[in-house]
C-alpha cells in the first residue's frame, strides 16, 4: 500500500514545477538489514534533503523510530564428560549468568509505548552451543537485539554493555543501525501534518514513534 501510494504521490509531483528532485527508491532486502538495499542505495550516491519511509502507522505521522544495535556474546569454558561437571566448565551457564544480568537491567519498568521508545530494550534472539548430550560444553555463542532511543550513541552504549558484563565474556558488534527523530516544528513535519489532515480531514493531536529500527 505504501508502495503504491508513493508511485502515485511521484506522478503527481511529475507533473508539477518543483525546485528540486523528487526520487523514488522501492528497495529489497529490508528484513536482513538492507545491506544490499536501502544501504547500497545510498552507496550509489542517492541521498535526499529529505525522506518519507514508507512504514505502515495506521495513516499516523511518524516523526522517529529506534536504533537498532546486534551484539554477539561468547563465552569459553572447558569440555568435558557431563558426569563429572567438576572437571570442566560449562559454557552455557556462562552466558546463562550474562544474560541474566543484562535482562534484569533493560527489562522495560512500563509497557507504555512512549516509555518504550525513550528506554533500551534487548532480546536475546540467537543461542547455540555444546557438541553432545553428555558433554560438558567448551563454548556459547548468543546474538542479542538491542533497540535504542534515536539519540543515544551507539559506540558509548555498547561500552556501556561491555562494563556490566564480566571480563570473560567477548562481545562483538554485528550491526550498529541508526535509528532517527524529527523536530515536529519544523517545516517539513509542519507540511506532512497539513497534507494528512487535509486528506482525511482529521486534527493531528499527536505524533507517532515507530520501536522498530
Amino acid at each position: 500500500a505504501n508502495l503504491a501510494a508513493m508511485i502515485n504521490a511521484a506522478i503527481t509531483v511529475s507533473k508539477l514545477k518543483t525546485n528540486g528532485e523528487v526520487v523514488l527508491v522501492a528497495v529489497g532486502d529490508e528484513e536482513v538489514g538492507g545491506k544490499n538495499g536501502t544501504k547500497a542505495t545510498i552507496e550509489k550516491g542517492v541521498i535526499g534533503d529529505y525522506a518519507v519511509i514508507g512504514e505502515p502507522t495506521t495513516m499516523r505521522l511518524a516523526t522517529g523510530h529506534k536504533a537498532r544495535i546486534q551484539l554477539e556474546l561468547t563465552t569459553e569454558g572447558k569440555g568435558g564428560h557431563a558426569a563429572y561437571p567438576r572437571e570442566g566448565k560449562n559454557a552455557i551457564h556462562e552466558m546463562a549468568a550474562a544474560l541474566a544480568i543484562l535482562a534484569n537491567n533493560f527489562e522495560p519498568k512500563q509497557q507504555d509505548h512512549e516509555y518504550v521508545f525513550s528506554h533500551p530494550t534487548m532480546n536475546a534472539t540467537l543461542i547455540s552451543g555444546g557438541t553432545a548430550e553428555n558433554v560438558v560444553p567448551f563454548q556459547c555463542k548468543a546474538t542479542l537485539d538491542f533497540r535504542i532511543p534515536p539519540t543515544t550513541d551507539g559506540k558509548k552504549f555498547v561500552e556501556e554493555i561491555e562494563r556490566k558484563l564480566p571480563q570473560h565474556v567477548k562481545i562483538s558488534s554485528k550491526e550498529i543501525g541508526l535509528g532517527w527523530t524529527s523536530e515536529e516544528n519544523s517545516e517539513f513535519v509542519r507540511t506532512a501534518k497539513a497534507v494528512l489532515e487535509s486528506v482525511t480531514g482529521e486534527k493531528v493531536t499527536e505524533f507517532m514513534h515507530k520501536l522498530g529500527a
